[in-house]
């Protein structure tokens, strides 16, 4: 799966479990892939990030148009 695919939900705070995350994602974006966390512990508000791969290239223009996940109480950042 090429990087171009890749995206990235930026800013999850650490209270929200890495599996909770992961399942939000998939419930928006069922071609969602290969989740790996990036921590952050030098930000002002501790948090983490969570880049995946997307399988189908109409699930990720969909998600980049949508710029935003609700996960949680939260509603995260999404990046590429």
């Amino acid at each position: 799966m090429p990087d171009s695919y890749a995206l990235v939900v930026r800013y999850v705070p650490l209270d929200i479990n890495q599996d909770t995350v992961r399942q939000q994602i998939l419930k928006t974006i069922p071609a969602a892939v290969g989740f790996s966390s990036i921590h952050y512990h030098h930000r002002q508000r501790p948090s983490y990030d969570i880049r995946f791969t997307v399988r189908s290239l109409e699930q990720y223009q969909t998600a980049l148009e949508l710029g935003r996940l609700s996960i949680g109480q939260h509603y995260l950042r999404l990046t590429t």
